[in-house]
This record gives C-alpha cells, sequence and structure tokens, in this order.
C-alpha cells in the first residue's frame, strides 16, 4: 500500500492533478471529483503520515525491548552468579558451623570432665579439710597430753630426785621413827612401793612420750601427703584450665571466620536482591513496553486499514475522473476544441525571448537547487524577465490551474489526442480556470519564479498520456513540438 500510495503521491505531486480534463460542460462535475480527490489524497497523506509515525513508534519500541532483553539477560546471568556465590559461601558456612559445633561437643565433654573432676577436687579438697581438723584435734589433744607428761614429769623429777638424795635417811627415819618394827617395815614397804611406783610411771611416761612421737611422724606424713594432694589437684586443675581456655580460644577463632564468611554471605546477598530488584523493574518496564508495542501495531493495522479504504475511495475518484475525461473526449466536436492532429506548437511566450533564452534542456542534469547529480529535468527552461506573459501553445481545455511546492503557480492544458502542456513557476494565479477553453497563443499567465527555481523562467513541458488522464510519467522532450530540432 505504502509503494502504491507513493507512486500516486509522486505522480500528483509532479502534476497537481490526476485526470484535469473536462469542457466546460464537464466543468463543475470535474471541480467535484477533484476536490474528492484532493481530499482525499489529504485524508491518505495524514494517515500515512501517522502510519509512519506509528511505525517509527513501533520500532523504537522494538529496539527499546531488544535493550531491555539485552539488559534483562546480563542481569540474569549476574544474578546466577551472585547465587553461584552464596552457595558455594554458604557451604562454608555450613562447614565452619560444622566445625564449631563438633568444638562446641569437645569443650562440653571437656566442661563436664572439668566439672566431674572439678567435684572429685572439690571432695578431696573436704577430705583434705576433714584431715586438717583432724590433724589439728591431734595436735591439740598431743599438746594436751605434752602438757600432763611434762607436768608429771617434773613432779617425778622432784620426787626421784628427793628420793634419791635422802632415800638412806628416810629408811633411817622410818625405823627409827617407829615404835614398833611392825610400824618400821611397813615405812620401809611404802617406801619400796613408792619407788616401785616412781618407776611404773616413768615406765608409762616413756611410753606416752613413744607414743606421742609416733603420732607426730604419722600427722607429719599426713600432712605431707594432703599437700602433695593439693599439689596435684592444683597443677591437674591448672591443666584442665588450660584445656578449656585452649578449646573456647579455638571456638572463637572459628566463631570469627564464620562471622567473616557469614557477613560475605550477606553482603553477596544484598547484591543478588539489588539484581533482582533491578530485573523485576526492567521486566516491568519490559511488559508495558510490549503493551504499548501490542497497542501500536493494532494501531497501525488499524491505521493501514484506513489507509486502504481510503485508497479505494481514491482509486474510485480517480475512476471518476477518468471517466469525466472519456465523456469529454467523445463529447470533442470540430469547432468546439481544436484537436491536436500534429505539427508545431507555438512559443509559450513572445518571439523576443526565442530558443536562445533556453537556459536548461530536457533531460538529466544537475539540479540547480539541490545539486543532486543526474536529476532529470521533463521539460525546458526558458529565462525571461518576470511578468512576462505567458500563451497557450495549442487550442484546448484548462485541466490545472493550481500551485505546487516544486513547480509554484502551474498550469495544464490537454489539447486532445493525449497531448498535454503544462506551464510552471508563474507569478500568480487566476488568469484562467479549470474547465476553461483556450486557443493558441491565447494569454494564460505571467511569468514568475514561484516554487522551487533560481531566478524568474517558464517551465514548459509536453506530456502524452493516453490513460485518460495527465501522468508526470509521460513527459516527453518538448523541443521536436516546438519545431526546435
Amino acid at each position: 500500500m505504502k509503494k502504491f500510495y507513493s507512486h500516486i503521491k509522486s505522480i500528483l505531486a509532479l502534476s497537481l492533478a490526476g485526470v484535469m480534463v473536462a469542457a466546460p460542460v464537464f466543468a463543475t462535475e470535474l471541480e467535484n471529483a477533484q476536490a474528492r480527490k484532493d481530499e482525499l489524497e489529504a485524508q491518505l497523506e495524514d494517515t500515512q503520515a501517522e502510519g509512519e509515525r506509528l511505525q517509527d513508534q513501533a520500532d523504537n519500541l522494538e529496539s527499546g525491548i531488544w535493550a531491555i532483553d539485552a539488559q534483562v539477560a546480563e542481569i540474569q546471568s549476574m544474578v546466577s552468579s551472585y547465587a553461584y556465590q552464596a552457595s558455594e559461601i554458604q557451604a562454608q558456612v555450613n562447614e565452619l558451623q560444622a566445625q564449631i559445633d563438633a568444638q562446641q561437643t569437645l569443650i562440653d565433654n571437656k566442661l563436664w570432665e572439668i566439672s566431674v573432676k572439678q567435684s572429685e577436687i572439690d571432695l578431696k579438697q573436704t577430705e583434705i579439710d576433714n584431715k586438717q581438723v583432724d590433724i589439728k584435734n591431734k595436735e591439740d589433744s598431743m599438746a594436751k597430753k605434752q602438757e600432763e607428761m611434762d607436768e608429771q614429769y617434773a613432779s617425778m623429777k622432784i620426787r626421784i630426785q628427793y628420793m634419791y638424795e635422802n632415800l638412806n635417811n628416810l629408811y633411817m627415819e622410818a625405823f627409827f621413827s617407829t615404835e614398833t618394827f611392825g610400824d618400821a617395815i611397813s615405812k620401809v614397804q611404802y617406801l619400796s612401793e613408792l619407788n616401785t611406783y616412781n618407776k611404773e610411771q616413768m615406765e608409762k611416761l616413756q611410753v606416752l612420750k613413744d607414743a606421742i612421737e609416733a603420732d607426730k611422724t604419722e600427722l607429719e606424713g599426713e600432712k605431707a601427703e594432703l599437700e602433695a594432694d593439693r599439689d596435684a589437684l592444683a597443677e591437674e586443675r591448672s591443666v584442665l584450665e588450660a584445656e578449656e581456655a585452649q578449646l573456647e580460644a579455638d571456638q572463637a577463632v572459628l566463631a570469627a571466620d564464620r562471622d567473616y564468611v557469614q557477613n560475605q554471605l550477606s553482603y553477596i546477598l544484598q547484591l543478588q536482591y539489588e539484581q533482582e530488584a533491578q530485573m523485576a523493574s526492567a521486566n516491568s518496564t519490559l511488559e508495558s513496553m510490549y503493551n504499548e508495542l501490542y497497542a501500536t501495531n493494532a494501531a497501525i493495522a488499524e491505521n493501514q486499514a484506513t489507509s486502504a479504504d481510503i485508497q479505494a475511495e481514491l482509486s474510485s475518484a480517480i475512476a471518476d475522473i477518468a471517466a469525466l475525461t472519456t465523456a469529454y473526449e467523445s463529447s470533442v466536436s470540430e469547432g468546439t476544441v481544436v484537436t491536436y492532429t500534429g505539427g508545431t506548437l507555438c512559443w509559450p511566450l513572445p518571439s523576443v525571448y526565442g530558443t536562445d533564452h533556453i537556459s536548461s534542456w530536457y533531460g538529466y542534469r544537475t539540479h540547480p537547487v539541490t545539486g543532486v547529480e543526474n536529476s532529470f529535468h521533463g521539460g525546458v527552461d526558458i529565462w525571461c524577465p518576470e511578468g512576462t506573459a505567458i500563451y497557450a501553445a495549442a487550442s484546448g481545455v484548462v485541466v490545472a490551474n493550481e500551485y505546487n511546492w516544486s513547480a509554484g503557480n502551474w498550469t495544464v492544458i490537454y489539447h486532445g489526442n493525449g497531448l498535454y502542456t503544462e506551464y510552471m513557476h508563474q507569478s500568480y494565479l487566476g488568469s484562467v480556470y479549470v474547465g476553461q477553453e483556450v486557443s493558441a497563443g491565447e494569454w494564460i499567465g505571467s511569468v514568475g519564479m514561484t516554487g522551487t527555481a533560481t531566478g524568474p523562467h517558464l517551465h514548459f513541458g509536453v506530456a502524452l498520456c493516453y490513460n485518460g488522464y495527465f501522468d508526470g510519467s509521460c513527459r516527453v522532450d518538448p523541443c521536436p513540438y516546438l519545431g526546435i530540432y
């Protein structure tokens, strides 16, 4: 449809009319058909412009979608990479946690062992304390015994010393102080028993002294044993405390490693979360763009349907104009419009501006305005002052008289048998009107420089169109028709 419309547009833009052929009796119908065609062309142009805008919008959306798709793919790759890193770090965390748990089990077992040992130590300490009390009690008892023994020994020493020093006197006194022999014997026997008693007491003191010495020796041994037990328990406690401290230090190192790795995991997971948020945002944008693209494609389809409808109406309008042209051709009779049957056309300007004033010939050239090389020129340019009269090259009917951005103020005359002449760049419109019959050499306008022109001149062209309407592609070299060669 675009290609067809572009073809029609280029033809109509260059010719300024599709079918403009009509005798005066057909002027009103022709004008109405032309107005309808022009309106449809404007609608078609607007519709096509809107279609191009929608297509550009769709193209931009597709480009944006491709870019976001690539962005989503890149983000997905990063998310996958972060997820893989997170899984590896999580494995390290799990391994460190397992080591910490195992270490904690060791510590708990060791603490239990220490607790048992501590209970044993406390029990031994209690035994030691009790033993210490026993030792103290024994020492107190021994001190009392020693004190009693010392007192008895001191008394006995006095008695023994006294008896040793006065024994003979005592015996003598026993004999001589008594009245009877029996009394003397009794006193002597008493002294003997006293001596025996002292001896026995001495032996008892010796036994007690030996027992006290033995108790002292035993107590010293028990003290030494208790001190050894204390030292062993203290050393054992110190070893257990050192082992506990080492285990706790090892656990602290593992916990620090775990915390570090856990922080790394948190950082990676945060990055993953941010990338996933970006991907969600990109996907949301992508969904919106897909929805917009869907709506745009629907609008394009609707626009194309509208363009097709307008094109169909435009084809109908062109067919109507072609029918009017055919009717005009069949109504042409001698004396009404002179039908072109060959021969040289009239020069379209005053003779003073003849062939020596042709500034650009028919054919390919470098465009004087745009500078485009090999630009096709469909007529001849005849330079002359602005306002110079322009004449009809042959008798015929005016089929176009309007403005075009390139041709400027432009008139087309149909001469019959498919021959059209055209006159461009006029200074103004209004000299003639569509449907007006003109004669060869009749004044139809004035030279100007409207449209695309570098100065005042007349662009004169000839076209042979046998399809019922003026077609810019049917232009031929006007020189043979002007008798130049």
